[in-house]
C-alpha cells in the first residue's frame, strides 16, 4: 500500500537521522511498525491501496503524525512526500477529519489537516512542486463528497490558493491555482444554492405533514367522541334489558359490561387494524413530529454551513477587490501584488456573480455585501486609469445591473 510505501520513504530519507527530525523519525517508525503488525494479523492486505475503513477515525488519528511532522519539516522531498501521501488518503475518504483534534477537542481534526497542508506554503520560498502538491490537497479537500469543512478552514484554504497565485513563479502552478480556485467557488456556491433549495423544500413538507397529522388528530378526537357515545347508548341498553326480564340466564353481570367496553375502547385505541384500519395512523403524533424535527434540523445545520462558507468567501473576496495599492506608480499586474490582487479578486467576484443562483440573488445577507463592500469597490474601481483593473470593474458592474438592478437602484446610481 501506498501509505506503508510513503512511510518507507520518509524514513529512507539521509537528513532524517539529524536531531532536529528525530521526532519525525520515531513517529514513522511507530506508524510503520503499527501498519506492518495489521498485515501480519491480515487485518489488512499487503496488497490493498489503503487500511480498511472499520477503523477510519482511528487511522485519521494514527498516522497523520509523521505526516504532519515532515509537513513543518521544511525539508522539500519530505513535505512533498507527505502531502502525496495525505491526497490520496483524502480523496480515497480514509482521513475524513471528522472526529474531534486531540490537541484541541473544541475543533474538528480535519481544521488541523487544512492548518498543516497550508503551512507548507512559505510564499515564494516555496518550491514549485510543493506549491503543486498544495493545490492538488486542497482542492481535493474542497470537492470532496465526504469531508465536511467549515468557515475557518475554507478562508485558509482561499487565502492560500489565492496567495499562491499571487506570488508562484511557476506559471504552470499560478495557472493551476487559478484554475483550482474558480472550481473551489463552483463548488461552494452550488452546494450552498443545492442545500438551502432542498431545506425549503423539507421545510414545506413538514409544513404539510404537521398539518396532516393535526387533522388525523382531530379526526381521531372526534371518531373516539362518537364511539363513546355508542357504547354508553349499548350500556344503558343492556342495563334497561337487565331489569325487565325476569330469567337470570340471559342477564349480563355490571362486571362483564364494564370489562366488554374497557376492551372495545382498547380495540379502538391500540388496534385500529382489526377494523381494517392502518394502526399506524393511531401513533403519537408528537413522536411523529420529533422525529421529523430532528431530521429538519440536521438539514438546517448543513443548510446553515453552507450557507455561511459562501457569505465568508464572497465577503473576503469583496473586501480583496478594494485592497489598498501600496505602489500607485507601478500599473504592471504582473510585478504589483496589489494590483494583481484586485483584478484577480475582480474577476472570481465576476464568476460568482454570472454563476449565482437564486438564492443568492435574493438573499438579504448577500445583498448586504454587495451594497457595503462591492459597490464601493466598483466605484473606486471604475474611475481607475489601469486598464486591466477599470475593465474588470466594469464586467461586475454589467453583471449587477443584469442581475441585480431592482435591488440596488441607489447604490447603481452612485457607481
Amino acid at each position: 500500500m501506498f501509505l506503508k510505501r510513503a512511510l518507507e520513504k520518509l524514513l529512507s530519507e539521509k537528513d532524517i537521522k539529524k536531531s532536529q527530525y528525530q521526532q519525525l523519525k520515531r513517529a514513522c517508525e511507530t506508524a510503520l511498525t503499527s501498519i506492518t503488525k495489521d498485515i501480519q494479523t491480515s487485518r489488512i492486505s499487503e496488497s490493498s491501496i489503503l487500511p480498511s475503513t472499520d477503523q477510519q477515525s482511528i487511522n485519521a488519528e494514527k498516522y497523520f503524525l509523521p505526516f504532519e511532522l515532515a509537513c513543518t519539516s521544511n525539508h522539500p522531498r519530505m513535505v512533498d512526500t507527505s502531502l502525496d501521501c495525505l491526497q490520496k488518503l483524502l480523496l480515497h475518504g480514509h482521513l475524513l477529519g471528522s472526529i474531534a483534534d486531540p490537541i484541541d477537542p473544541s475543533k474538528l481534526l480535519i481544521d488541523r489537516i487544512v492548518s498543516t497542508i497550508c503551512m507548507c506554503f512559505r510564499g515564494v520560498q516555496t518550491e514549485e512542486q510543493v506549491e503543486l502538491q498544495i493545490i492538488k490537497a486542497l482542492l481535493t479537500i474542497m470537492t470532496s463528497q465526504v469531508i465536511e469543512i467549515h468557515q475557518r478552514s475554507v478562508l485558509q484554504i482561499i487565502k492560500t490558493c489565492f496567495n499562491i497565485y499571487l506570488t508562484s513563479r511557476s506559471k504552470i502552478n499560478e495557472a493551476t491555482a487559478q484554475g483550482s480556485l474558480s472550481q473551489m467557488l463552483n463548488g461552494i456556491f452550488s452546494k450552498m444554492e443545492q442545500k438551502m433549495v432542498f431545506l425549503n423544500e423539507r421545510r414545506k413538507q413538514y409544513q404539510e405533514d404537521s398539518t396532516i397529522i393535526t387533522s388525523n388528530n382531530i379526526d381521531q378526537e372526534n371518531v373516539s367522541t362518537i364511539v363513546n357515545e355508542i357504547l354508553d347508548e349499548l350500556v344503558e341498553r343492556i342495563c334497561y334489558d337487565e331489569a325487565t326480564q325476569k330469567t337470570k340466564d340471559t342477564t349480563l353481570s355490571t362486571n362483564e359490561i364494564i370489562e366488554d367496553t374497557q376492551a372495545t375502547q382498547e380495540e379502538f385505541h391500540n388496534g385500529r387494524s382489526r377494523n381494517g384500519l392502518d394502526s399506524q395512523s393511531t401513533s403519537d403524533p408528537s413522536s411523529t413530529k420529533s422525529t421529523m424535527s430532528n431530521s429538519l434540523s440536521a438539514d438546517e445545520l448543513s443548510a446553515d454551513n453552507s450557507f455561511k462558507n459562501a457569505y465568508y468567501v464572497f465577503r473576503a473576496l469583496c473586501k480583496l477587490s478594494d485592497r489598498d495599492i501600496k505602489d500607485k506608480t507601478n500599473t504592471d499586474p504582473k510585478t504589483n501584488l496589489d494590483l494583481k490582487s484586485r483584478i484577480f479578486s475582480l474577476r472570481l467576484i465576476m464568476q460568482i456573480l454570472q454563476t449565482s443562483g437564486p438564492i443568492f440573488r435574493s438573499s438579504e445577507d448577500f445583498l448586504y455585501i454587495i451594497k457595503t463592500y462591492l459597490c464601493v469597490s466598483l466605484s473606486r474601481n471604475g474611475v481607475s486609469s489601469i486598464p486591466e483593473l477599470f475593465e474588470m470593474a466594469l464586467f461586475n458592474f454589467v453583471e449587477l445591473l443584469d442581475k441585480f438592478k431592482s435591488y440596488l437602484k441607489i447604490q447603481i446610481e452612485v457607481c
